[in-house]
Order: structure tokens, then C-alpha cells, then sequence
């Protein structure tokens, strides 16, 4: 038998990118694989990739009807109609697109893009042969747009050997000054709520621990209204010791990570959430708000709560830093959740769903 082709296709690929780090450590997996020629085919990356594997949309070859082409979903993108008609077999990876609503009063572009973007999903209902979905939430969201094809659930893979790099230890040290340090990652963006974080935050500094800080660790531009909307948030409310921080070294973010004594997560929309196993690797307890995927992502290891009342969100985080047993039961079960999340369990799974849509795989 002769090789199996499959090609997968994003709009943007960057190393270090959710999405991007799945799609790569899929071809990875796929390139071990006998009998089969995996290639990549992007439309944007700020990267120069070295294997001929890896290319441009613009230069990606003529498919064919035996070829199987997995094509990932999570922005709006101009060549979907395209590629919805290719020949091949078509399994969608769908990582989720943010409600355009998040963004109605902070930047039209961003809601158009949004929007667009779940038209597209919804227009391309008939076009795939198979889904794989990150979470339980993103499925619901495709069946809800009329998706009638089988779908599994697949979470995405996470390079967790990268976490096990030196820390840059100068930086480790300044955030190590007996502060205790609250943590979120996430860019800054209406869906993840840093507002309910940092008044739940002022509250704790207020009320139970004077001496800590609260980092937000995360992309912003400055020119961006939310962004704008929470630094003056910050300054009205009066709350000290909150540091937004982004476009840092690696190095620092794992030694912000390595600093973190609680993970507190107040987002109303996330496809997934990485940055919850993120903290677990770290063995940071984490408190998260129960909307979308986060149950599903965060998988027992944590404290779910149904409401957001700063105060007793404050409270909750106080006590359970304040109570060994509850952090060390909180981070047994972290390690259960890291292990169903190892790159060999979840590229296992990978492969039963492939050789289920496509028998031919074990010839």
C-alpha cells in the first residue's frame, strides 16, 4: 500500500500558540508513523520552519480523494470555502471562536472576526466527514451549529517538557519576596474578565492578606479599549500590587509560574483553557470559575465555583490557602489529571480515532 497523505491546515502556526504547538505535535506524531506522509500547510506564521513538511498555503499540493486532510478551526479565515472544497476525507480539529459579543464595545474588528468566523463554522456544517473537538463544550457548540458527523473529543496537546527549563532565577528571586502571589495567564480580552479578578483580588489584599500581589500575565495592546478599560479600572478602585505583564522571556513566565501560590481563573468563555494544566505542572492550586470548557479542562483539579461574588470569592481563596489538606488534596488530583493529559495518552487516543475513520491506517 502506498503512503497515506495527511495534510493539515491552519491559518496562523507560531511555536508556543495553543493551537499552534497541537497542530506540530500531531505532524510529529503522524511523521512517526509508518506509511504515512504528513505535511502542514499555514496561512501566517512569523517563524521560518526548516522542514520542507512545513509550508505556505500558497504552495500546498493538489489533494486527492484518498488523502485526508485535518483542518483546525479557531478564527475566521478566508480559505475555508477553499479548502471545505478539496477532494479528500475531512476531519475538522474545532478549537472553539470566542462570541463575537465579548468584543461588541471594544473593537469591531475583533467582533467581525469573531462573527465571520462562526458563519464560516456554521456555512461548512456538510463539508466535514469527521470532528474532533478539545473539550466537551467545543462538541456541544458544533452540534448546536448543525453538525451531524461523528465527533470525539480531543484535548490538545501540551508540550509539558518545555516547562522543565531553567527558570531566569533573578526574576524568580523579586517575585519570591514573601508576597503571596495570585495568578492568572490569559490575554488581556473582555471574555476572560480580568475585572471580576482584580476586584476579587482587592478584596483578598483587603481583607485577609495585606502582603500579596496579583499578576496577569498576558498579551495586551495598548491601544485596545479593554486593555485601557481595566488599567483604569486598577487606578479607580484603588487596589495596589497588580502587575500586568506580557511579551516577557520564557524564562520569566516559568519563573512566574514557579512563583504562583494560587491560580484563580474568572473567565466566561475559553474552547479550552491550557493555561489550567499549565498551573497544574506547576502544582499551583487553582480556583476557577464553572463556564464553558473549564469542567472539562480542568478535570477534578481544582475548586469549581457556580458564582462570582468578589467577597466570597476572596474568602474562598484565603481559606483555602490557609489549609494544607485542601491544597495537598487539590494537587493529588492534579497529578491524576496531568497523566490522562501526557502526550502518549493523548496521541493513543489520536490514533484510535484516525484508524477508526480511516481503517486503511493499520494495513
Amino acid at each position: 500500500m502506498s503512503n497515506i497523505r495527511i495534510f493539515q491546515y491552519t491559518h496562523y502556526l507560531k511555536t508556543g500558540d495553543g493551537v499552534g504547538n497541537d497542530v506540530l505535535a500531531i505532524h510529529k506524531f503522524l511523521s512517526e508513523q509508518k506509511k504515512i506522509d504528513a505535511r502542514i500547510f499555514y496561512g501566517v506564521t512569523a517563524e521560518r520552519f526548516n522542514s520542507g513538511k512545513i509550508k505556505s498555503i500558497d504552495h500546498a499540493v493538489e489533494t486527492k480523494d484518498d488523502d485526508i486532510l485535518i483542518i483546525h478551526v479557531s478564527t475566521e479565515w478566508d480559505y475555508m470555502d477553499t479548502l471545505c472544497g478539496l477532494k479528500g476525507k475531512k476531519i475538522f480539529v474545532y478549537h472553539n471562536i470566542t462570541p463575537p459579543e465579548f468584543f461588541e464595545d471594544y473593537s469591531y474588528y475583533v467582533y467581525e472576526n469573531c462573527k465571520k468566523g462562526i458563519e464560516e463554522v456554521k456555512r461548512c456544517k456538510d463539508k466535514a466527514d469527521y470532528c474532533l473537538a478539545d473539550s466537551e463544550f467545543n462538541k456541544s457548540d458544533l452540534i448546536s451549529y448543525g453538525y451531524e458527523c461523528p465527533i470525539d473529543v480531543l484535548p490538545i496537546i501540551i508540550p509539558f517538557d518545555d516547562y522543565k527549563q531553567p527558570v531566569d532565577e533573578a526574576f524568580a528571586d523579586e517575585l519570591n519576596d514573601g508576597k503571596t502571589n495570585i495568578l492568572f495567564v490569559g490575554r488581556i480580552a473582555p471574555n476572560k474578565k480580568q475585572e471580576d479578578i482584580i476586584l476579587s483580588f482587592y478584596h483578598y489584599k483587603k481583607y485577609y492578606n495585606p502582603n500579596s500581589r496579583l499578576i496577569l500575565l498576558g498579551g495586551y495592546d495598548e491601544n485596545d479599549k479593554y486593555y485601557q478599560k481595566i488599567v483604569k479600572y486598577i487606578d479607580e478602585i484603588g487596589v495596589e500590587d497588580v502587575r500586568l505583564t506580557s511579551h516577557i522571556p520564557f524564562k520569566q513566565v516559568l519563573a512566574i509560574f514557579k512563583s504562583a501560590h494560587l491560580f484563580l481563573c474568572l473567565s466566561e468563555h475559553e474552547g479550552f483553557c491550557i493555561p489550567l494544566l499549565e498551573a497544574m505542572s506547576f502544582e499551583i492550586p487553582i480556583i476557577a470559575y464553572d463556564s464553558t470548557a473549564v469542567k472539562d479542562t480542568l478535570g477534578g483539579g481544582g475548586i469549581l465555583i457556580k458564582e462570582k461574588n468578589p467577597l466570597e470569592v476572596a474568602g474562598l481563596m484565603d481559606y483555602v490557602l490557609k489549609h494544607e489538606d485542601i491544597v495537598s488534596t487539590i494537587k493529588e488530583r492534579q497529578k491524576e489529571r496531568l497523566e490522562e493529559m501526557k502526550y502518549e495518552n493523548v496521541t493513543d487516543k489520536l490514533w484510535k480515532y484516525l484508524t477508526k475513520f480511516e481503517p486503511k491506517l493499520l494495513q
